[in-house]
């Protein structure tokens, strides 16, 4: 429990530190879901074409789980 709550091996490289302003960046200055879909005074103003794109994406998610086999659970065999 010492080693999983502890912080004394925490170490920020100066690759990882780059990594995590760029990451802060591009979430401090990228425009949020609400901005994207155009919401003014609380009222979403939704395509019709988001609709047709977030059902074609399920349809596609769906038909790659049902091809993908099914991988047994890890600690099964202990």
């Amino acid at each position: 429990y010492e080693r999983l709550f502890s912080f004394g091996a925490f170490e920020l490289g100066y690759i990882d530190a780059a990594f995590l302003g760029a990451g802060l960046l591009l979430v401090w200055f990228l425009p949020n879901a609400s901005e994207v879909l155009g919401m003014r005074d609380g009222v979403v103003r939704v395509k019709s074409w988001h609709g047709v794109l977030a059902g074609v994406l399920f349809f596609v998610s769906l038909k790659i789980l049902s091809v993908t086999p099914a991988a047994t659970f890890v600690y099964f065999n202990f």
